[in-house]
């Protein structure tokens, strides 16, 4: 879809283990359930959060795993915090329960592929492990089937973990309040002068924009330009246009006009209204062009004015 393809998400809300950066789907964070045996503990001081997850590349289990003084699992988890948008964590668990039916089930060899098999194309969780042990730390990953999804039997085991958290960190804000209160992405590329880069729309193209449906909501953004050279647009306020100002703002729609000589890249801020549905519009706050769909037109004041806070 249009809208898709030209937004700048926000917020990235995948979980991503530790030491492999690689973004997959779903989120699997272990704890609870009635372990058979717990894990084994160590006579000596436990590993520090900052060494339980050296970075490694996670390998299939071999050798069994019986070893282990200390397990641990560390993930990066999107999280809400009040009055501060979306944050990333980084979350360091240790194992306190449920390893050996985990080892039993991360030591089944990988299913073969199978051809004429479809698989989705997506990533999964790799439901890493950090073995610690007196020959040192093993990342271990779960089996996989067919698709390269983690086996059934692996994926219980390792949610059936008993787990204490040892550290939780924020690392990195991934979504603004006023993004999330409002839900307009924090970032979204200045689709104006993207499409006349890319001559993705024309004004000879013979349409008009339709009238806008009670209520109206306003995304508006402040241009900035990237080491890229690519004008990308920060979230920097939203309201809602309802009754009088929604019926100015639709009576200015109506006296749009054709204009190539409009410039649709001089703009400094603009406005999305209505993101995402059928009837978006792009308008440019300190210029002259509006959008809408795959048609733009040069627009008077009076839309800027009904637009404008």
């Amino acid at each position: 879809m249009r809208v898709l393809s030209r937004c700048i998400a926000g917020s990235l809300l995948a979980v991503v283990v530790a030491g492999c950066g690689t973004a997959v789907t779903g989120q699997h964070t272990p704890g609870g359930g009635s372990p058979a045996t717990p894990a084994p503990s160590s006579s000596g001081p436990a590993v520090e959060p900052e060494a339980a997850c050296p970075v490694q590349t996670p390998e299939h289990l071999s050798g069994g795993g019986a070893d282990a003084t200390e397990v641990y699992i560390c993930t990066r988890e999107s999280r809400a915090v009040p009055d501060d948008g979306m944050w990333m964590f980084q979350v360091v668990r240790r194992v306190s329960g449920g390893l050996d039916p985990l080892l039993q089930a991360y030591a089944a060899p990988d299913d073969s592929p199978v051809s004429g098999i479809a698989c989705a194309a997506i990533g999964y969780d790799p439901l890493v492990v950090y073995l610690h042990g007196d020959g040192g730390t093993r990342a271990v990953r779960a089996p996989v089937d067919t698709c390269g999804a983690p086996t059934a039997q692996a994926r219980s085991a390792y949610d059936s973990l008993v787990t204490t958290v040892v550290r939780e960190r924020s690392d990195a804000r991934i979504q603004s309040q006023l993004s999330v209160d409002t839900q307009c992405p924090d970032a979204f590329k200045d689709i104006l002068s993207l499409d006349e880069r890319d001559r993705l729309s024309g004004a000879d193209d013979g349409l008009a924009p339709e009238p806008l449906s009670d209520p109206v909501s306003v995304c508006e953004y402040r241009i900035t330009t990237d080491a890229d050279g690519n004008r990308i647009g920060h979230l920097d306020g939203h309201r809602i246009l309802s009754g009088d100002r929604l019926r100015a703002l639709n009576t200015a729609l109506g006296h749009v006009r054709h204009d190539p000589s409009c410039s649709r890249h001089e703009q400094t801020s603009f406005a999305v209204l209505n993101m995402g549905g059928s009837q978006e519009t792009v308008v440019a706050l300190d210029g002259c062009a509006v959008s809408q769909g795959y048609g733009w037109w040069r627009a008077d004041d009076q839309l800027r004015l009904a637009v404008g806070s």
